[in-house]
């Protein structure tokens, strides 16, 4: 019987941990973002974090929710939607400075 390593191959890669998001001082419940809620009152208090703490601030912390939400969930395709229009948001607004400048 032949001998197993003790490592295989995907214990040696190594494990990436995310941040914890309770770690961060923006609460997207402040400004009244809900899973549940329809997608235009959810893009409405997406913009409304976004001018208080920044649009990259804010769909970064939307992106570390939706990989930490398990897959193949209501909640993660939902999150999936709004990490999309803050990044078309994201990209409007640096072309705006851009254009500024």
């Amino acid at each position: 019987m032949p001998t197993k390593n003790k490592y295989s191959s995907k214990s040696k890669k190594k494990q990436i941990r995310l941040p914890n998001p309770s770690n961060d001082d923006v609460h997207l419940s402040d400004f009244n973002y809900y899973l549940d809620r329809a997608d235009s009152t959810r893009y409405k208090a997406l913009r409304k974090a976004s001018k208080k703490h920044g649009t990259l601030k804010i769909l970064k912390r939307v992106n570390l929710i939706r990989n930490i939400t398990k897959n193949n969930s209501k909640n993660k395709k939902i999150l999936s939607k709004d990490v999309e229009y803050l990044k078309k948001l994201y990209s409007r607004e640096k072309k705006l400075k851009l254009n500024k400048s």
